[in-house]
């Protein structure tokens, strides 16, 4: 549906209602992020090409991120997400493909490429099509990804990362808290 259908739709009350106007906004909705998410994927997909024939070095280019924001006008930040999703282009296929068909986001692939390992990748993807960023983002972030991993009896290392517990609060909200670490600093004075 065009932003003038919607446009006309959202008009003529009489003829729909308030719940037709939603689902028809949230189809130009989705309709304009998958093809936001397409056409991002095809820059990062430069980026990584960029970064295997270092085609981005030249004269008064200090790195791969101050190239990409001169020639595509990105902030530090969006280059720099661009090219850490780029660099794990080859270990991640099943999260790439998603992308490049325009189901994942920028900000749903730097997720993935920041927390997620190899062996994980096609049910992170499949898990990640259907989960808002927040969702995602606590989702990889508490997850014990060694879970599986045989201990060692002989192992007398102690583990580096302490375990996160979570507890639920009322009215559904939840907070996490990490086991051997001490309380946060009061905030009352």
């Amino acid at each position: 549906m065009t932003a003038a259908e919607t446009d006309s739709l959202a008009t003529t009350d009489s003829l729909a209602t308030a719940e037709e106007v939603t689902w028809a906004l949230e189809g130009v909705l989705a309709e304009a992020a998958g093809a936001r998410n397409a056409a991002e994927a095809r820059i990062v997909a430069a980026v990584a090409d960029a970064l295997e024939t270092e085609a981005w070095q030249g004269w008064g280019i200090h790195s791969a991120e101050h190239w990409l924001s001169w020639n595509v006008g990105a902030s530090r930040s969006r280059a720099r997400a661009y090219t850490a999703i780029a660099r794990r282009r080859d270990e991640l296929p099943a999260s790439w493909s998603l992308f490049g068909q325009g189901l994942l986001s920028v900000d749903q692939m730097r997720l993935i490429t920041r927390h997620c390992p190899v062996q994980y990748d096609a049910a992170v993807a499949d898990f990640a099509v259907g989960a808002t960023v927040v969702q995602l983002t606590r989702s990889l972030r508490d997850y014990h990804w060694d879970a599986d991993r045989q201990e060692d009896p002989d192992d007398d290392v102690p583990d580096p990362m302490p375990v996160r517990r979570s507890a639920v609060l009322r009215l559904g909200t939840t907070a996490s808290s990490t086991c051997g670490s001490p309380d946060p600093p009061s905030t009352e004075r």
